[in-house]
């Protein structure tokens, strides 16, 4: 019985022992505060990069023309569902005698920015179609010139709150960023276990394919050795003087 205590306290003596620290322990121990150096850039850099756009409440609107050619913009009513700009209405004129020139949509939007989770929203410019009398297709909203009489007739009417409240918050707050602390210290805490977890696994995985190499050069070099031949170019050493370098390659030969 004292036979096998002492024996269990010489493997704890053995197990508990310094072993030599080599670089691959200087890495992994390095591995934690580094992760933490660089999480925080990390998670900065996915929220300025990762970026999903969503749609937010689309109105609708129609153009009319007055008599002198001048383009105007009018929005619909959001209560009123029995107002339409299709195509195929309101073609003649207004109440103010103004000629049907064509229809618009907008689209209030915004990006959700970040991951795993959403660190901040940013408000995107307004996204839509615009469709002219006499032009052949509908036209991309964004991609209009800002002299062009379409994107001025709905500017004017923004500017002149004849358009939603939705609208006009929209367009006032293009390039507000709303930011969240909490998710950000959530998301930094998921990277920083992703990356830590990741590197970790990099470096154990190095180790055992760099040890398996070596252990494998070392066992060609011991049969070679044992063959006579030079372990490292395999230049045969036998029937020669002893001498500690293969004449061949250098190298070191015993």
């Amino acid at each position: 019985m004292l036979r096998a205590i002492r024996q269990k306290l010489d493997a704890i003596d053995y197990y508990s022992a310094d072993r030599e620290r080599t670089g691959w322990t200087r890495l992994r121990e390095a591995a934690l505060p580094f992760t933490l150096l660089i999480t925080l850039p990390v998670v900065a850099l996915i929220n300025l990069t990762v970026q999903q756009p969503v749609d937010g409440q689309e109105v609708t609107g129609a153009f009319h023309r007055n008599d002198d050619g001048t383009l105007i913009a009018s929005f619909d009513d959001l209560e009123d569902n029995s107002t339409s700009t299709d195509a195929s209405m309101n073609y003649g004129r207004d109440d103010e005698g103004r000629r049907y020139a064509g229809n618009f949509s907008l689209t209030t939007q915004h990006a959700d920015r970040g991951w795993p989770l959403v660190t901040s929203i940013q408000q995107l410019p307004l996204a839509g179609s615009v469709n002219l009398i006499g032009s052949s297709s509908r036209l991309n909203f964004r991609a209009l010139a800002a002299d062009h009489h379409a994107l001025q007739a709905i500017n004017a009417a923004i500017e002149d709150a004849r358009a939603p409240a939705v609208i006009r918050a929209a367009d006032q707050s293009v390039h507000e960023t709303s930011q969240f602390p909490i998710r950000w210290v959530g998301s930094a805490m998921i990277w920083w276990a992703l990356l830590y977890l990741g590197l970790s696994v990099a470096l154990i995985a190095a180790e055992f394919i760099t040890t398996r190499i070596q252990r494998r050069i070392a066992f060609r070099a011991r049969h070679l050795r044992k063959q006579g031949l030079c372990p490292t170019c395999g230049y045969d050493l036998r029937g020669l003087e002893f001498s500690e370098r293969c004449p061949e390659c250098g190298d070191l030969s015993w």
